[in-house]
């Protein structure tokens, strides 16, 4: 009974991986850690955080793109509705939280929105324009890049899909990190965020690379994945101290290195891919969903409060916000998925083992 109240009845989704399930769970930390910090002195922590972005566009397009033509078209079609519905419904709560936050007109001029440059750069750039909320540019970038992959399905380009990854990772490589060095500016642009283009579609493109690889993947040790890991983690501390001293960091959203990690924690995945399952392989990806969509919201809510109420505790928040934040939400997301379970079971009166990944 407590199994079942807890979720650990569920089937099997299409395609599902058990350690990529359990994954999500150990990534949900770095999302708060990239945004808010980590309480350690050498910044190092929260730079290779960077890295949890790519992660998971990787393992969507491993769980997306890899499969035969007429799964994918349907799993295609399936991602970009949800992708739509979860991000119209951001925009409306993040908006309105926006306009009720108390300290909103210390933090933003509403005059800005007038702006066309403010406009473009979230509707082609996917830049959130309010203080409250930009984390929805995961959303928005991911949206756009699938609603691109499902008119390149139709049209039969896909096939062609590993030169356009290689592209697609030179232009974002010296848009971003390396923009500094090439002296890029574009329409007074000196590098170019994160978005559809220049972050979503290559690593999505790279999650159906190795969906393709899958066979001889699986085969290398965990070890070796490991150990590439703490390389790329390297590489991007070694890029930003380099880039630093030659004082042509411009772009700090992206290092070379977070797509070397982003390989190699798919590649963990693969190799563990016969863990079975246990208590983190169900709801990983539910609880990442709803930890990414709240993380920021919550992360203001509770300065507000502190503030209001605690003042002399803002020194506590500033250093652990990013842990205390971690927590609420993932204890907010296991108490709604419990509550959830309660009441499908009383109000269905079934005992059955479908899935309920919210």
């Amino acid at each position: 009974m407590i199994k079942k109240l807890i979720g650990l009845k569920v089937t099997k989704k299409i395609d599902y991986v058990q350690s990529i399930e359990a994954l999500k769970y150990f990534l949900m930390p770095f999302v708060c850690f990239w945004a808010f910090g980590f309480p350690e002195p050498t910044g190092i922590v929260e730079l290779v955080s960077g890295f949890v972005v790519p992660t998971y566009f990787v393992l969507s397009g491993f769980c997306v793109l890899g499969t035969e033509e007429a799964e994918r078209r349907e799993k295609l079609r399936r991602v970009i509705l949800r992708s739509a519905i979860l991000f119209a419904a951001l925009l409306v709560i993040y908006v309105l939280i926006n306009l009720l936050y108390p300290l909103m007109p210390l933090m933003f001029d509403w005059g800005t929105l007038r702006s066309k440059r403010v406009w473009f750069n979230f509707l082609v750039l996917n830049v959130w324009p309010l203080p409250i909320g930009d984390s929805i540019w995961f959303i928005q970038a991911m949206l756009y890049a699938y609603v691109i992959l499902w008119i390149a399905d139709r049209l039969k380009l896909l096939r062609f899909y590993k030169p356009v990854m290689v592209v697609l990772f030179v232009v974002m490589i010296l848009s971003g990190e390396l923009s500094g060095v090439i002296g890029f500016n574009m329409l007074g642009y000196t590098f170019i965020p994160g978005g559809a283009i220049t972050r979503a579609l290559p690593y999505l493109l790279l999650g159906m690379l190795i969906r393709e690889k899958e066979e001889t993947l699986c085969n290398v040790p965990a070890w070796v994945y490991a150990v590439i890991l703490v390389i790329g983690g390297g590489m991007a501390v070694g890029e930003v101290y380099a880039l630093s001293q030659a004082g042509k960091l411009v772009y700090l959203g992206h290092m070379l290195g977070y797509g070397v990690m982003a390989f190699a924690t798919c590649g963990l995945a693969l190799a563990w891919e016969d863990m079975g399952p246990n208590p983190f392989s169900f709801h990983g990806g539910t609880h990442a969903k709803r930890i990414y969509a709240w993380h920021n919201p919550v992360y203001y809510l509770l300065v507000y409060c502190v503030m209001r109420f605690r003042p002399q505790s803002m020194d506590a928040v500033a250093i652990y916000g990013s842990i205390i934040v971690f927590l609420l939400c993932w204890l907010v997301s296991i108490a709604y998925s419990f509550a959830k379970r309660i009441l499908w079971i009383i109000f269905t009166e079934k005992d059955e083992d479908e899935d309920i990944y919210g």
